[in-house]
């Protein structure tokens, strides 16, 4: 199992390397993306046993709150799930179904995520990005995701594989798209659109006391 997740995560950071070295590409929306009070993007997803899970199913008989992730080693997101584990319990108290949704694929890397984040919902899992790209997330300018990183340049190997063995020696591996950002999103029974919160930097985690509002006024 841990070879198998080892695996995996390296298929993953290479993945990562090869986003670094392209740099952002979907950093502007062609068309508007979901506005409140339109109707939620319904989008078939897996869950992390590999079942057919279809959005629309989740608001069936409550509202819901999408929580979506940036890619599973982010430093920020891992703040962002910290932060998230304790409001969970209230989120729950306002009647709401919480979801999680990530860039991983279904199988043991998703589950070794969610162990090791101790996640406290269920997570689809979005590998090709259909959710995120329905809902407007757009990928960051490199200022937008590290200052650190402002003045990235492409195919700059040398430094992506410095950042890569750095963060391989610690529980924040570099996997996946690292230009990606989240949002958070309410969605009522009826299937509208809510709330909606796209984040504009790595670290732009919505006010609970918003979303609670949100939550409580449906």
């Amino acid at each position: 199992m841990i070879d198998d997740v080892e695996a995996r995560i390296r298929e993953a950071e290479e993945r990562w390397l090869q986003h670094w070295l392209g740099g952002p590409q979907n950093t502007k929306w062609h068309t508007l993306p979901p506005q409140t009070g339109e109707k939620a993007p319904d989008v078939e997803l897996r869950d992390v046993e590999g079942n057919t899970v279809r959005l629309i199913s989740l608001w069936g008989n409550s509202k819901t709150l999408l929580i979506f992730l940036r890619h599973y080693g982010c430093k920020c997101g891992a703040e962002r799930m910290r932060r998230f584990r304790e409001e969970y319990p209230d989120y729950l108290a306002t009647g709401a179904n919480v979801v999680a949704i990530g860039q991983g694929e279904p199988g043991v890397r998703t589950k070794h995520y969610i162990e090791l984040r101790q996640v406290p919902c269920p997570v689809l899992c979005d590998p090709e990005l259909r959710a995120y790209h329905a809902y407007g997330l757009l990928e960051g300018l490199p200022s937008q995701i590290d200052p650190d990183i402002a003045g990235w340049r492409p195919n700059d190997r040398e430094t992506g594989v410095k950042f890569l063995e750095a963060r391989r020696k610690t529980d924040k591996r570099l996997v996946d798209n690292p230009w990606l950002l989240s949002g958070e999103f309410i969605v009522d029974k009826q299937g509208t659109l809510r709330y909606l919160h796209r984040y504009q930097y790595c670290e732009d985690f919505p006010n609970a006391q918003y979303l609670l509002a949100a939550l409580r006024s449906i």
